[in-house]
């Protein structure tokens, strides 16, 4: 078992550094959050604090946006599987398939999760708006992270090239970010229960009770978001079993 599972993130990882383009993203994102911590740190310097209220929100901002970038990387390395027969490879194996889905996910994860803490963490500290502790910073960034599951998991049912994963990808953005509007939306406003139907609304009610000081609140708005989406890589897992191998 734990062979097998070397040798597919070794596979994973060997994909990542021929292809590159998961490594240009990882790129873009950090040269994009170190700056803005740079600006942080120089703000009094350069004149610049009038960003610093707007910076809580765009700390949210792109833990709740990164999975489904880095979920679309991951979802094409899963249909390129098909093109190199890679795919048929595996199942010869005697693992079950579901298994085999699931070896690819820590990757994904554990990325999302490292650049969710870190950018979170040095971030708010540059700006001066350290209103989570590390462990709250951990939750948020593992709360976002699985999010990129179920839309890696789609992404690589639905698409059957690298274009039209690209395009699925960018409907995903679409369903990822619309809860940052609640921050727009009076806190009375009875449609704001309507967002709840975006797996990373939970997420984001997590970080504002947080940011409130009310913990007990914010670690089960974590809790209904990882069963949210638990359920949705339940589905989508099945889809993707049932398309690729037939077996469902």
């Amino acid at each position: 078992m734990l062979n097998s599972f070397t040798s597919i993130l070794s596979f994973d990882i060997r994909a990542i550094a021929r292809d590159r383009f998961l490594l240009l993203v990882i790129l873009m994102v950090t040269l994009l959050f170190s700056g803005l911590s740079l600006l942080g740190f120089m703000r009094e310097e350069i004149g610049a604090e009038h960003f610093q209220p707007w910076i809580a929100y765009l700390l949210i901002m792109a833990i709740i946006a990164n999975p489904a970038s880095f979920g679309m990387v991951f979802g094409v390395f899963l249909i390129e599987e098909v093109e190199t027969k890679v795919r048929a490879a595996l199942m010869t194996t005697p693992f079950p398939p579901v298994l085999l889905l699931l070896m690819r996910t820590p990757l994904l994860i554990i990325i999302l999760t490292v650049m969710g803490l870190v950018s979170g963490i040095v971030m708010s500290a540059a700006w001066g708006v350290n209103a989570l502790s590390f462990f709250q910073w951990f939750a948020i960034a593992v709360s976002g992270a699985v999010i990129g599951v179920p839309i890696m998991v789609s992404i690589s049912t639905f698409a059957t090239n690298r274009i039209e994963a690209m395009a699925i990808g960018k409907f995903y953005s679409a369903f990822v970010i619309p809860p940052i509007l609640m921050y727009l939306i009076p806190l009375d406003a009875w449609y704001r229960v309507l967002f709840l139907i975006f797996p990373t609304a939970p997420t984001v009610h997590a970080y504002e009770a947080f940011r409130q000081g009310s913990d007990l609140i914010g670690y089960l708005w974590l809790l209904l978001g990882f069963a949210y989406t638990a359920a949705l890589t339940a589905l989508s897992v099945k889809r993707y079993l049932k398309k690729s191998y037939g077996v469902i």
